[in-house]
């Protein structure tokens, strides 16, 4: 009797043990959708597809990258923010994630409906112009736009980081009265720049790197904190003494409210490792000139609160919106 007592004693302490194990245990069991807020082609684009196949054989699951552009991030955004919490669909997202909630009205609330899993990278804008401009340097397109009012525009998406950089040197900083014309996508942005339709445009180093080497356009800044090392000779805004212009397409990575932590630090772990890899330092760094960064979700947290305040009061002060 004691010994099927303690063999009952022993089986039922076998199951508690196993009914502790979190069902996310075994995860992934399946290939993740990797959903892009961005198109096929740009910064953010790329990140995921350097990333996706090393991340790929740590996780035993193949990484579906997933495109879905459109509305500055909101399509993508909502999207994720809907899908099961379970691990299987993520969203690769940058700075207009931070921007959305004070010039869009949303249906959901990126603060609180998605969860932040690790800051993978930051790509600083670049101010760019026409290789054909009269003015070398930005000192030399501020002294032009300060002589010559609405005579010079620059090309944006609304709410980018590209915009309100622009907004930050052109209206707070320098006061100079420079035309905005909004686009919907970076390559028709980048078409007007090399046909000279606007004077300039602020957009990061995949996007207009190849204008560049290409004789087409001219950097003129970079809105970092220090020099890229793909644009060594591009002094920072600075350098030029606007030190407040540091503004960057950060690249991070989110998941649905509600997903397990374990899945959350699981996720965090192994992409932390393939970020800290010496090739794809390398690769981020000289491909598309952009920082890697492999912090804790806790450490995102706390700098996606910064931008939501940094990014709100800024767009308040200068009465931005997009509806």
């Amino acid at each position: 009797m004691m010994s099927i007592a303690k063999h009952a004693g022993a089986l039922l302490l076998s199951l508690l043990c196993l009914a502790a194990i979190p069902a996310s245990a075994a995860y992934p069991e399946r290939p993740i959708n990797w959903v892009v807020a961005f198109p096929v082609g740009g910064g953010a684009d790329q990140v995921s597809r350097i990333l996706s196949t090393p991340l790929a054989a740590r996780l035993g699951q193949p990484i579906v990258v997933d495109n879905r552009p459109g509305a500055g991030g909101i399509i993508a955004e909502e999207f994720v923010a809907r899908s099961n919490p379970d691990g299987y669909t993520l969203l690769y997202d940058a700075f207009a994630f931070a921007v959305n909630p004070s010039v869009r009205k949303l249906n959901y609330d990126p603060e609180k409906d998605l969860i932040p899993v690790i800051q993978m990278s930051n790509m600083p804008v670049v101010m760019v112009v026409p290789a054909s401009a009269p003015y070398k340097t930005l000192p030399e397109f501020i002294e032009y736009a300060r002589k010559n009012p609405q005579k010079l525009s620059y090309g944006m998406t609304v709410g980018s980081a590209g915009h309100l950089a622009a907004e930050m040197l052109f209206k707070l900083l320098a006061n100079v009265d420079v035309l905005s014309i909004p686009y919907k996508g970076g390559g028709a942005m980048l078409a007007a720049l090399y046909s000279e339709e606007i004077s300039a445009t602020f957009a990061v180093v995949p996007s207009m790197i190849g204008g560049i080497r290409g004789g087409k356009a001219r950097a003129l800044a970079v809105a970092g904190t220090k020099r890229l090392a793909v644009l060594p000779d591009t002094p920072t805004f600075a350098e030029y003494g606007y030190p407040q212009v540091v503004v960057g397409e950060w690249g991070g990575v989110f998941a649905p409210k509600g997903t397990p932590n374990d899945i959350i630090e699981r996720l965090n772990r192994e992409i932390r490792t393939v970020v800290a890899d010496p090739q794809i330092v390398e690769q981020f760094q000289a491909r598309i000139g952009t920082e890697p960064i492999a912090g804790t979700p806790t450490q995102f947290s706390e700098f996606l609160k910064n931008e939501f305040q940094r990014w709100g009061a800024l767009t308040r002060k200068l009465n931005l919106r997009v509806d």
